[in-house]
């Protein structure tokens, strides 16, 4: 393949001896390739290599399954097939894989034949421009007469590049016309096709100029001799002038064509013609072009036409001359340069600047420098700093003392710029005093430029200067020189400046060393505020301090300052970096006395928000609390724009409340979807039934030209979420229901009798609804009365709750009905508040204190995310870790563990307060339990729910997490988990979860070596509807035992919801019941007796016991509840 890059990752031969092809080796063609098909497309090169070793595994009836995937567009999704086959085409097309390649190429040509439709056979054409051959050759022949293939069966054979190929295309030129005799000329010309020069000649007499231009570019590209007459005419004809057919370009690239191929004398002949009749400056671009033809140029002929008039074509003539330049030969052009015009005099300087000869420097560079022609000196400096580097400095000092201009003062502060370094200061602050105030400008910049700070004394006696462009480059360099031992000195400046310029510069050097990890005083500024004299002139500089009490001082002034100490305090304010700052810019934006400075605070806000390093908790709190304070509706939209950046759960909670809002609608629903889906390359998506509910919602609430392209992203990624509640709201926002009273505590509710239990449920339910009320979307106590408690009892969970308190509140959250992770004012210091909240306060052994305090201020609202596993409590208060896993204490009976299961209560304590946004995922973290029946009945457990002991096998793919065995196969992984037993008779029991497409089975009776499904049993575990699986045979659906009974279909549940299945095995009998329907019941002796049904050896019927095992084809599912009886 001459003509197309394979872009074939280099693994693909490393992996080629040591990945292993199907780990079921004897299962059935359609098995194998719909298990590959359902990895496409690749994660990345590795799998995708792993992946094409299988494909090639199946042969070439493997790779027609895969050909009769593909569907004209809009009858079907083939999308996978069509990846895997792109992908096959371009690995068998890679160097040193020829056998795989006839393979590919011969499947494909199989497929071709086959299809009707003309896309379908487009698509299957493109792909042999990677792996075509021979065959591929001849089969294009017939391709090439057709009106809508012949584009792609072009591409083919340029691909190819063959000598055959080429004549492929010629033969079938003759008699073509128009666009299909266009194409095939330029290929024939990419191809240097040399058999078609004659041909090609012939059509220059006949064919219109559009085509004309092709056959031009095509005989150019092939370079015969025999096209040199035809050339000659044809540029005589043009005059040698631009024209349609663009003759003097494919005379030029002809001429080219003949130097590479040897014939210099012809191409150096096409040359010379050029030059001698291309004089004009509209024919200046064929000249230029005739000097690059190769082995035409030389250094006689550069010297000759340097002495042109036109710039553009001596620019040309020197790049040219560049490529040939000795040093033999330097020394002309230094002869020729002192002979030259001026403007070219500086052309050649800038030409030889790059050369190392040192007569280059001595007797060109160094000359020019004192040339009467100010361009000639210009271009000496640029060259002399470009020859020399930092060597040029002292001579560059010198010239700025001679220097005259402008032009020239610019160009030695440029080549300074580019030659001194930090070492080579000392040289130019030598001259600062001496030099003339032009020269001490461009010194000031450089100096400036280099952080010189040990010339930060005599810049700023250069700030005395009575010269208005000396000083306003000393104050304009103060920010990069000085230090912060310089701090005094600049705010004594500061007080005597009056300049604006002047005074912004000394705040900038003021700010910037401030800025610094090491700061000077912050005392120094903040007393020249505290003095009131000019006030205004330090404002800007108190951003930079990173102080408390500058904070306070901006506030203050906002509040009291004149209007410019004001404007100053506000833009100061609204340059901070550090988040304290947050609230003052909510209180400018909510204040109607600074509407002049809302819209910026509103913005600075959401910066220092976002920019922050606060948890992300802690950003949505702080992101919400200016929803209310909004009052039109842009404002509202950055709001909820600016969500985006801090992806959770409560986010997506506080965005799809505005999904109803009509001005709200679209701006929610494009960052509801956000927050949703995972970014790009990561898995971080959120999950959970109101996720879904929140997306399906979004789905109705998409606008715009890309709207359909988001629904179809939407409507993916809820197929494939897994089916699971997640976070469930436990409060509505409109009223309390799921909520009660409460009754006494949970050790005195145990020992009372159930009507006695009713008859107090009421009443407390009764006094509830006058101490719990619904405001706003908020839960509310008034601050008399008892704990609010959950109907439902809660085992394991995660909880997230919003929480506010009033001033010396005191509150918490009961966990199973014990007190509590604590809520209070942490102003409170007389019962030891100040530690914060989120502890567990009743504990008395175990740690009752949170780690650090993390409370917002009193009023604002706080976040805790609990999590409740066994006896053992984590929290997370505005998203810092408050407590670590530690044992909650019973306070209800400290000589037990805490209650395996009760409600969650929100305590009442005494004062006003509210909580929002409960939300409770339950956790399935305990041991797997048998029933009683089961117990009764001798089932065992298989899996305990928290590991895999008693499991062998592949550990990595198979996880335990959740209770669940987690099925996530790494690139497509193949890999079992076998019992460590062995069973003979039994019933066996299980709960699994499907993702689309998924594909597993159940092996019985199987060793631990081999094809489960042939050395022992197999049933099928499989996503029946998925597409890929449509033309399996009835004995490879899911429940069927693999290639001996097929199950009947229609009993799995939805993709994503937990299905249930029993096998009871005795003997050679099987029965299989899904979801309460018996799809197997048979005899496998019986079953096979006349042959199996897939016509293949299975070894394993002869087996009667054996590990039980999950046996994985690199899909993503779950199982839970496996238990077994032996029978």
């Amino acid at each position: 393949m001459k003509n197309i890059t394979k872009n074939i990752l280099t693994i693909f031969l490393a992996l080629f001896l040591t990945a292993p092809t199907f780990a079921q080796d004897n299962r059935r063609l359609e098995t194998k390739v719909a298990d590959v098909l359902a990895q496409f497309p690749a994660q990345n090169g590795e799998h995708s290599a792993k992946l094409m070793l299988q494909i090639i595994g199946t042969g070439a009836p493997g790779i027609s399954k895969f050909c009769d995937m593909i569907v004209p567009p809009g009858t079907g999704n083939d999308t996978q097939a069509r990846f895997a086959l792109e992908s096959l085409a371009q690995y068998a097309g890679a160097q040193n894989r020829e056998a795989d390649r006839r393979l590919v190429e011969g499947s494909i040509l199989e497929a071709l034949q086959k299809a009707t439709d003309k896309e379908v056979k487009a698509f299957f054409i493109r792909r042999l421009q990677y792996c075509g051959g021979a065959e591929t050759v001849a089969a294009m022949e017939t391709y090439l007469n057709s009106a809508d293939l012949y584009e792609p069966a072009l591409a083919v054979l340029f691909s190819i590049g063959s000598a055959d190929a080429g004549k492929v295309i010629l033969k079938n030129a003759q008699g073509k016309k128009d666009q299909q005799l266009l194409s095939m000329v330029k290929v024939l010309g990419q191809l240097k096709y040399q058999p078609a020069e004659s041909f090609l000649i012939d059509l220059t007499k006949t064919v219109k100029v559009a085509l004309l231009k092709h056959v031009y570019a095509s005989l150019a590209e092939i370079g015969g001799k025999a096209s040199l007459p035809t050339f000659e005419a044809a540029a005589k004809a043009a005059k040698y002038q631009y024209d349609y057919a663009e003759t003097m370009v494919a005379y030029l690239q002809y001429a080219n064509r003949l130097a590479q191929q040897g014939e210099t004398k012809l191409s150096n002949q096409l040359g010379e013609t050029v030059l001698k009749n291309c004089t004009t400056d509209n024919q200046l671009v064929y000249r230029s072009s005739a000097l690059t033809i190769p082995g035409f140029g030389s250094n006689a002929l550069f010297l000759k036409e340097i002495q042109n008039k036109n710039k553009a074509y001596r620019n040309a003539v020197l790049t040219n001359a560049a490529n040939q330049l000795k040093s033999e030969t330097v020394g002309s052009w230094i002869a020729a340069m002192k002979k030259a015009p001026a403007e070219t005099q500086a052309e050649i300087i800038h030409f030889l600047a790059n050369r190392p000869e040192p007569e280059v420097l001595q007797k060109a560079i160094l000359p020019a420098l004192s040339s009467e022609n100010e361009a000639i000196r210009v271009e000496a400096i640029s060259s002399l700093a470009t020859n020399q580097k930092t060597k040029a400095v002292p001579v560059l000092l010198e010239q700025l003392k001679k220097a005259k201009s402008a032009n020239e003062f610019a160009e030695i502060e440029k080549a300074l710029l580019n030659t001194c370094s930090i070492k080579e200061t000392e040289l130019l602050s030598a001259q600062l005093n001496s030099a003339g105030n032009e020269s001490k400008v461009v010194l000031i910049h450089v100096l400036g430029a280099r952080r010189a700070t040990e010339t930060f004394g005599a810049m700023m006696k250069l700030c005395q200067s009575e010269n208005a462009d000396v000083k306003d480059a000393v104050f304009a360099a103060l920010a990069n020189v000085s230090k912060v031992d310089n701090a005094a000195e600049l705010i004594s400046t500061l007080k005597k400046t009056t300049d604006k310029k002047s005074i912004e510069n000394i705040q900038a050097a003021l700010i910037a060393i401030y800025s610094g990890t090491t700061k000077p005083d912050t005392k120094l500024v903040l007393d020249e505020i505290q003095k009131g004299e000019q006030t205004e002139k330090f404002i800007p500089v108190l951003s930079s301090l990173n102080d408390p009490k500058a904070l306070k001082m901006v506030a203050g002034l906002l509040k009291t300052g004149s209007p410019a100490e004001r404007e100053a305090a506000f833009t100061s304010l609204s340059n901070w970096t550090d988040p304290k700052a947050a609230p003052y810019l909510f209180a400018v934006f909510t204040n109607p006395e600074m509407k002049s400075f809302r819209s910026k605070a509103l913005k600075s806000y959401l910066r220092i928000t976002l920019e922050s390093s606060l948890p992300a908790d802690e950003k949505l709190l702080m992101i919400e609390k200016l929803m209310p304070e909004c009052t039109t509706t842009p404002e509202k939209e950055s709001v909820i724009q600016a969500t985006r950046n801090v992806k959770t759960f409560l986010s997506l909670v506080f965005v799809s409340s505005y999904l109803d809002d009509p001005e709200l609608s679209d701006v929610a629903a494009s960052t509801a979807k956000a927050l949703a889906l995972p970014s790009s390359g990561k898995k971080n998506g959120l999950t959970g039934e109101f996720v879904a509910d929140v997306l399906k919602k979004v789905m109705g609430k998409m606008v715009g030209p890309d709207s359909q392209y988001d629904v179809i992203d939407l409507r993916e990624y809820l197929e494939k979420m897994p089916k699971e509640k997640g976070f469930v709201s436990i409060f509505n926002g409109k009223d309390l229901s799921g909520w009660h009273g409460l009754v006494k505590n949970p050790v005195l509710r145990a020992k009372m009798k159930p009507e006695e239990l009713a008859k107090e449920q009421v009443a407390a339910d009764a006094k509830m609804l006058t101490n719990w009320s619904v405001k706003d979307g908020c839960i509310v106590f008034n601050g008399e009365g008892d704990n609010l408690c959950t109907t439902k009892m809660y085992g394991d969970f995660e909880m997230i709750v919003d929480w506010r308190i009033s001033k010396n509140g005191d509150s918490g959250i009961y966990l199973r009905g014990a007190p509590q992770v604590q809520i209070w004012d942490t102003a409170r210091v007389d019962v030891g508040a100040q530690v914060g909240s989120g502890g567990l306060y009743n504990n008395q052994k175990n740690p009752s204190k949170p780690l650090v305090l993390a409370d917002n201020a009193i009023g604002d609202w706080n976040t805790f995310r609990i999590k409740m596993v066994g006896e053992r409590v984590t929290v997370y208060l505005n998203g810092i870790l408050v407590v670590d896993n530690v044992v909650m204490e019973n306070y209800w009976d400290r000589s037990i563990p805490i209650f395996a299961k009760d409600a969650i209560e929100l305590q009442a304590h005494g004062t006003d307060l509210a909580f929002r946004n409960i939300f409770v995922k339950e956790l399935n973290t305990e041991e797997a339990q048998l029933s009683d029946q089961e117990k009764a009945e001798g089932f065992k457990l298989l899996f305990n729910g928290k590991n895999l002991d008693n499991w062998q096998g592949d550990k990595i793919d198979y996880t335990a997490e959740d209770g669940m065995i987690v099925v996530s196969p790494k690139e497509g992984g193949h890999g079992n988990i076998y019992t460590d037993k062995e069973y003979s008779d039994f019933i066996f029991r299980m709960e699994f979860q499907l993702t689309p497409g998924a594909n597993n089975g159940l092996g019985i009776h199987a060793p631990l070596e081999g094809d489960a499904a042939y050395v022992g049993k197999e049933l099928q575990i499989l996503d029946n509807t998925a597409e890929i699986y449509k033309d399996l045979q009835p004995y490879q659906y899911h429940g069927s035992v693999y290639g001996i009974i097929p199950a009947k279909r229609g009993f799995l549940k939805p993709v994503g919801d937990w299905n249930y299945e029993e096998v009871i095995v005795k003997g050679d009998d099987i029965k299989i019941t899904l979801n309460g329907t018996v799809i197997v019941d048979g005899n496998m002796k019986e079953a096979s007796k006349n042959g199996t049904a897939d016509h293949k050896n299975h070894p394993g019927l002869l087996r009667h016991k054996g590990y039980i095992g999950f046996l994985g084809h690199g899909s993503d599912l779950k199982f839970r509840n496996i238990r077994i009886k032996e029978l």
